[in-house]
């Protein structure tokens, strides 16, 4: 492998491009960029988000280029692979599509090099400084005819430096959210991720919907408020949207969150709940905090439709969460799956109902609604593995598995999803209404 002094990693347009896509700072490879260039200063580093701007036409001058996969926009990450491969390029994947699909990739796709499975800070440094495959962590490659995956080693997110905003700058993705959010009273909105991982899905395997999610790991107190201040001088981020999958499921975190804020941050912020995480502790922590709205997974109004999604959570619970939310003056942005496993048209007229119940309580800002997609590394992706033989490939229609899930598993059509789906979202006055059709 020849000496590397200059790296460009990409995510490539998705097929389809919602809001958040838009205004969300890519915080996976900015982590990337943040950590190579730390120990290797004298690398070019690039960044380039082609779901925010046209890549550049110089884009394959470098010598390794490395590729955010994701399932919706793999195609295009194959096109992108093969053009690098052209230019004599070291094709690195990585992301949640590469992590669960490393060995069809390397086996059907022989200008991608490498897969890197899960954190790849690491790993893509390693590769940086040439050292030997076999014997880097979370690594996918080839060896002679075979294909080798290498243990996997979650990174200590203590251990690394907060992704840096400067490989891209956040003006357009600023601009994006005030596009999408036209009403919303903030202006300069970005994110940021407290914790990796979990703890629901380390102990019982997890939602049926989740795709492959790593070891749990928070980020301590000290760290998070040293990047909001970083976020609030340097690019002045009046809102943040934090990644964690659940921000309440580490309570004693969340108090040592709120006890050691500074005076001086100002910012609101967004943030992932579960219903049974929310308490009156939990609600005054949120508001204490500064929680302006939580995005909350309401799923069904079903009770048999959430048994079968295996969240772990009841109607009950996300009444009383959406109550205790709205006690303590925190909006709420509610999302339901329609497609669960034996879903009806009763269940999805229960859902509608709950919407109306959660409508009444008051403060929802947004309902919001998706239909089930088995993901690479989710229980529901190995049901429908037997329900057809598209999987085969690395390649696929991820809006046909869309279809045959609902074929196989629900007693309801697309059509009648869809206008279930339009139902509940016309219930709330959102800031936004984007629906993308299948």
């Amino acid at each position: 492998m020849k000496i590397v002094n200059k790296i460009n990693l990409i995510i490539p347009k998705g097929e389809h491009s919602s809001a958040s896509i838009l205004w969300h700072a890519p915080l996976g490879i900015l982590s990337l960029a943040t950590y190579i260039k730390k120990h290797n200063p004298d690398i070019k580093v690039g960044v380039f988000n082609e779901e925010v701007s046209s890549l550049s036409s110089d884009i394959f001058d470098a010598d390794i280029i490395g590729i955010n996969t994701q399932i919706s926009n793999y195609k295009r990450c194959l096109e992108l692979a093969r053009k690098a491969k052209e230019n004599d390029c070291l094709v690195v994947f990585g992301g949640a599509f590469a992590t669960c699909m490393a060995e069809k990739i390397l086996k059907n796709r022989d200008f991608v090099d490498l897969v890197i499975i899960g954190d790849g800070e690491k790993a893509l440094n390693d590769i940086v400084n040439r050292k030997p495959f076999s014997q880097i962590n979370n690594l996918a490659y080839r060896k002679e005819d075979k294909i080798v995956i290498n243990e996997e080693v979650p990174i200590d997110l203590n251990a690394i430096p907060f992704p840096s905003r400067s490989y891209i700058g956040l003006d357009v993705y600023f601009k994006n959210y005030r596009k999408f959010y036209p009403k919303s009273k903030f202006r300069r909105a970005t994110t940021l991720y407290s914790q990796k991982g979990c703890i629901w899905h380390e102990k019982t395997g997890g939602c049926i919907f989740c795709g492959r999610i790593g070891k749990y790991r928070v980020i301590r107190p000290e760290k998070f408020w040293k990047e909001m201040e970083y976020l609030e001088k340097t690019y002045n981020v009046d809102y943040v949207f934090d990644q964690a999958d659940s921000f309440c499921q580490n309570r004693d975190w969340l108090k040592e969150l709120v006890k050691s804020k500074p005076k001086n941050i100002k910012a609101r912020l967004r943030v992932w709940v579960r219903s049974d995480n929310i308490d009156n502790e939990t609600g005054k922590l949120l508001s204490d905090l500064g929680v302006h709205d939580a995005f909350i997974g309401i799923e069904s109004g079903d009770p048999e439709s959430l048994s079968a999604f295996q969240k772990g959570i009841t109607v009950e619970q996300n009444i009383k969460a959406t109550k205790i939310l709205n006690k303590f003056g925190i909006k709420l942005y509610a999302q339901f799956v329609l497609g669960a496993p034996g879903e009806s048209e009763k269940s999805l007229m229960n859902s509608v109902e709950h919407a109306k119940e959660l409508i009444k309580i008051g403060n929802i800002e947004t309902l919001a609604c998706t239909i089930m997609l088995p993901l690479p590394g989710s229980k529901s992706w190995e049901m429908i593995r037997q329900k057809t033989n598209i999987l085969e490939s690395d390649l696929f229609d991820y809006k046909e598995l869309q279809r045959i899930w609902i074929k196989e598993f629900t007693s309801v059509d697309i059509k009648t999803i869809k206008e279930t789906i339009k139902g509940i979202e016309e219930l709330s006055t959102p800031m936004h209404y984007i629906r993308e059709e299948l």
